[in-house]
């Protein structure tokens, strides 16, 4: 994917290049095992700033495993090991980022009538370069060196025959900030 963008003060372009495997083997009904394995790299040049020019290349791995106890039900359990290095600057000066993030998931209900759904993910970061700049955030998810904790829950549920209602909530503890909380409710019409 190629993204290139004209800007009063120059142009600036992103790519993205990625390739993934994933591997799944149903241990019973009830018990599914599976591991997802990406590499890619991920590019961004800036004719006007410096600072935004990055080339991250990437690798992780995310072994997974699913339980389905009934047809309303299911618990899910992943651990991702993730890799990422800018190779613009020169190779003694690469600040390599290490992600470790241990998820788990809730599912209850059916997706006809109504589901609830509840995710905790807890992820330790090893990083060391500058914290606020487009290569850290590229780097790191979004997340920040050190602890970071990520949860979510949504509820959704149709109304009547064709009005869908989605109520959902986000939180996010990383690194030394405060704890960001996120809402939203939204009602749809399905044709």
């Amino acid at each position: 994917m190629i993204n290139k963008n004209f800007l009063v003060n120059g142009s600036e372009q992103r790519s993205k290049t990625e390739q993934g495997s994933n591997i799944r083997y149903n241990w019973s009904k009830k018990i599914a095992i599976s591991t997802k394995g990406i590499t890619g790299q991920l590019n961004n040049e800036s004719a006007a700033f410096d600072n935004r020019n990055y080339r991250i290349n990437y690798w992780s791995v995310e072994p997974n495993l699913s339980i389905t106890p009934n047809k309303t039900t299911r618990i899910s359990t992943s651990f991702k090991y993730k890799f990422g290095e800018d190779t613009l600057p020169e190779p003694n000066s690469r600040t390599p980022a290490i992600i470790n993030q241990l998820t788990s998931e809730l599912r209850l209900g059916s997706a006809i009538k109504n589901a609830l759904t509840a995710k905790f993910s807890y992820a330790i970061i090893r990083y060391e370069g500058g914290s606020n700049t487009s290569v850290a955030y590229n780097l790191l998810d979004g997340l920040q060196a050190g602890n970071n904790f990520i949860w979510s829950a949504t509820y959704n549920t149709r109304l009547s025959g064709n009005i869908q209602l989605n109520l959902s909530y986000d939180g996010r503890k990383s690194g030394d900030s405060r704890i960001n909380h996120v809402g939203r409710a939204s009602v749809r019409a399905i044709f």
